[in-house]
């Protein structure tokens, strides 16, 4: 993809959506832009290239499981924590362990040295998930109509941070390979003094006891709010099977193609510009109602993974399109309708109950992933993610579409 097309982005990014930009709170402009900055993926081009060419495809999996592990491991704790020393504080030490983990990537060789990195980034996952978006949640001046609507501005900005970084990326890689785990660092820690001086910790009228007896309240909320439970492991499914392949089976397939570091850098920033187009022009204008999300997360999961199940350029050229249009948006239309489903004082906790469920997910995925990939093209393992989703996915979608 060539610099005309990002200017092309800029012009649809200009008169599609900057000005919902400017009606946001400032609170809401602020966290729009740490998650810009944090989106930052100049490593993605070259990502599982790169740790494939330290560990062996098993290892890279077992180390994506081990990440994942570590993570909900910690879910609960450092949603607790969250809850109860503050939310912001949680934030800021995962954009701090983001920092670190990149850091120690580049340096180390050997399994043995990814188990450390396994456990700072499943630590950084912990604190940061559910955290940040709780704390604009529950700050001033956010209801839940301005804080969907941030969530979908921020996908937006998400989107456009990694069409720029993506094909800059891919070239930094020809630069040499330091070059974007450097500019990925910088980024990470400007987003550090923003989140310290426009956000303030978010007071909640509980005390620091018992601890203990408040990591069981998220698996209570699981187990007793019907709508949540469903939702929840919906949302798991369809945001683990997103992640096999945005971390393995994109890049695998691109690499099976022969394609280098800097075309697989234009390949994902094409497809980011073509999925922002279809994202503003349709699915944010006409995907609203709780029916219609689920029936487009569940469409368009199937529709990418039959396409780049094919094996063919072509397809995985429109694949790749369809699933940056899916990935774009699917959690920003499903965790407000999750944090609508959870009271104030427990948000955190929940949400990280959440993404406990989602790590056990991911982990059980990560080495079935990695280990087919050994038996099988990574084109075809696709075909075993679809297969998930129409059994665990598919029902909650029916009992969801026809419930009284």
């Amino acid at each position: 993809m060539s610099f005309v097309g990002i200017i092309i982005a800029l012009k649809i990014i200009k008169d599609l959506y900057i000005w919902k930009f400017k009606d946001l709170p400032q609170i809401s402009k602020v966290y729009v832009i740490i998650n810009f900055f944090m989106a930052v993926s100049f490593t993605w081009p070259g990502w599982y290239g790169f740790i494939t060419s330290k560990i062996s495809v098993k290892e890279a999996a077992v180390f994506f499981a081990l990440t994942s592990a570590s993570q909900i491991v910690l879910e609960v704790p450092t949603g607790v924590f969250a809850d109860k020393f503050g939310r912001k504080l949680s934030t800021a030490i995962a954009i701090c362990l983001y920092a670190l983990g990149n850091t120690i990537l580049y340096f180390v060789e050997g399994f043995s040295f990814f188990v450390v990195i396994a456990l700072v980034w499943g630590l950084a996952g912990a604190f940061a998930s559910g955290a940040f978006s709780s704390l604009l949640y529950d700050s001033k001046g956010i209801d839940d109509e301005t804080f969907a609507e941030t969530e979908k501005i921020t996908g937006i900005f998400w989107q456009i941070s990694l069409i720029f970084t993506t094909v800059i990326g891919g070239y930094m890689f020809k630069i040499g390979v330091w070059l974007p785990f450097l500019a990925e660092i910088g980024i990470y820690l400007i987003s550090l003094p923003l989140l310290l001086k426009y956000f303030e910790e978010v007071s909640l009228a509980k005390s620091r006891k018992k601890v203990k007896l408040d990591m069981f309240k998220g698996f209570k909320v699981l187990r007793d709010n019907n709508g949540f439970r469903q939702l929840a492991i919906y949302s798991a499914v369809i945001l683990s099977c997103m992640w096999m392949g945005i971390d393995i089976l994109n890049e695998s397939i691109m690499i099976e193609f022969g394609l280098e570091e800097f075309q697989r850098g234009q390949i994902l920033s094409g497809a980011k510009i073509a999925s922002l187009i279809l994202i503003n022009v349709i699915v944010l204008n006409y995907i609203k109602t709780d029916r219609q999300i689920l029936i487009y997360t569940f469409t368009i999961t199937v529709s990418y993974m039959v396409l780049l199940s094919i094996g063919n350029i072509y397809s995985f050229l429109i694949g790749t399109i369809l699933f940056n249009t899916k990935s774009g948006v699917s959690r920003l239309l499903l965790e407000p309708k999750l944090q609508s489903l959870i009271e104030s004082k427990q948000r955190a906790t929940v949400m990280s109950t959440f993404g406990f469920i989602s790590g056990l997910v991911i982990i059980f995925l990560y080495i079935s992933v990695g280990f087919l990939q050994e038996v099988y093209d990574s084109n075809h393992v696709y075909l075993y993610l679809l297969m998930l989703v129409f059994l665990v996915n598919f029902p909650i979608l029916l009992v969801r579409l026809f419930k009284k």
